[in-house]
């Protein structure tokens, strides 16, 4: 995480994706798996935000993908700028008027004869404007520009983080659903690619139900179209197309009008019989 406030190029959604990432690495390659809901609740930003924030990332390189999610299993990230990164010691750092090191110099120095000496210390010498900033750790970014600094800061928020809530079962009933789905949608094709599609879904947060009404307003739409124009099941769900907007279900009643009673008949006239008669 720290490399991330101190060097990556990140922001917005982008650096809270990025400090999610950093704050859920245990192993020294920095990879982490990561869902897009898991980066939703970390970042409190919109799914399209972070979904946008991911493909930016990926990229300028600052996040690489190595595996894509599978069923109920995230996707695969690693952070390469990250890797084999030491954060550098506390002591190596000064006040705010200037890095310091009491170590290597005499005790009579002031802070600017400190930065003008060429006895800079390593870790001193090896950051400039390009790579971050050039005072002391009290000068990482902070604040709102920058994003909830303090948040990220103690451990318990840490830890709080990194037990993120798991993907979301599948349920027997949710099962039955995708069998309702695979029977309405107007074009179900590979069963066991649509599976993995449909479940990814789910486990992202999908409404199972919501899914199927959405597959049955795309069969209705495309009623009458070429069968080649019509999406196979397995790419329809991969596009997320039951997130899109469709003409809503017509009616489907005849239009009914009010209609009053029958009047009783009138006895005719004279004149009326005697007209009759003669056709009769």
């Amino acid at each position: 995480m720290y490399w991330v406030w101190n060097h990556s190029q990140s922001k917005g959604a982008g650096r809270h994706v990025m400090l999610a990432c950093a704050n859920w690495i245990t192993s020294d390659d920095c990879t982490v798996r990561a869902s897009t809901a898991d980066l939703v609740r970390f970042s409190n930003a919109a799914r399209s935000s972070v979904i946008k924030a991911v493909d930016t990332l990926l990229k300028s390189g600052e996040l690489q993908q190595l595996e894509e999610a599978r069923g109920t299993r995230p996707a695969l990230y690693r952070l390469p700028g990250a890797v084999g990164y030491v954060r550098p010691e506390g002591g190596s750092r000064g006040t705010k008027t200037g890095p310091l090191a009491a170590a290597q110099r005499s005790g009579n120095e002031t802070a600017s004869a400190r930065q003008g000496s060429e006895n800079e210390t390593p870790e001193s010498s090896a950051r400039g404007p390009e790579i971050g900033p050039q005072g002391s750790e009290n000068e990482t970014p902070s604040g709102p520009e920058t994003g909830p600094h303090n948040q990220y800061q103690g451990n318990h928020v840490e830890e709080e983080a990194s037990s993120a809530a798991p993907a979301r079962e599948i349920s027997s009933e949710d099962k039955r659903e995708f069998g309702s789905f695979w029977a309405l949608y107007p074009k179900s094709k590979d069963y066991g690619k649509t599976l993995e599609q449909w479940t990814a879904a789910v486990a992202a947060g999908a409404d199972p139900k919501q899914i199927t009404a959405a597959a049955v307003a795309y069969a209705r739409e495309k009623a009458g179209e070429e069968w080649r124009y019509i999406k196979f099941s397995a790419n329809w769900l991969k596009a997320r197309g039951y997130e899109d907007k469709y003409a809503p279900e017509p009616n489907g009643k005849p239009q009914l009008r009010a209609v009053g009673a029958p009047t009783a008949p009138r006895e005719m006239t004279e004149e009326e019989k005697a007209r009759a008669l003669q056709f009769g």
